[in-house]
């Protein structure tokens, strides 16, 4: 059975209050509320975590750029991104929203963040406002995301372990 991460607990996390009055808005895109819903709905999903995981076990790359290619097509994220490129803080604001329900999400699978971080694009060196976005790697709009690594009471620990080395 998978647990459920809920919008009130991504809110209620540590650096999610500093999300509640973003997550409260209006994008050029529409409410900001719907896309962190569709993301939540996204990271839910039983084939999305195993994804996650897979990334860290047998890729040695973050959990979310297992992700990372599907995440940002869902409809209502794909469309933030594109109508908010003129505004990086905002864009920030989403992509630090997404690390928060990833870290809960590897959090729940049993699982802890390693405190290093690894690029999954690069930016663009073009200034603002074409800066915003990257020019290569794996995702288009996140270029660092934490890495994660089980522990040692999780189901992946011993698979883990073995693939590190």
């Amino acid at each position: 059975m998978v647990i459920q991460i809920t919008t009130q607990e991504v809110l209620k996390s540590h650096v999610g209050r500093i999300l509640r009055q973003f997550y409260h808005s209006t994008s050029n895109s529409g409410p900001v509320s719907e896309i962190f819903d569709e993301i939540i709905e996204f990271l839910n999903e039983p084939t999305t975590r195993e994804r996650m995981k897979t990334s860290e076990i047998h890729h040695e790359r973050p959990a979310l750029a297992g992700i990372i290619k599907e995440l940002e097509r869902l409809p209502k994220v794909d469309a933030y991104f594109r109508n908010e490129t003129l505004d990086p803080l905002t864009t920030s604001r989403l992509r630090q929203g997404v690390g928060v329900m990833v870290k809960i999400v590897m959090e729940l699978e049993g699982w802890k963040k390693t405190g290093k971080k690894m690029a999954v694009g690069r930016r663009a060196d073009l200034g603002y406002p074409e800066g915003t976005y990257n020019r290569s790697g794996l995702s288009r709009w996140f270029y660092k995301t934490e890495r994660y690594e089980p522990e040692p009471k999780c189901p992946d620990y011993k698979l883990w372990k073995e693939m590190k080395g």
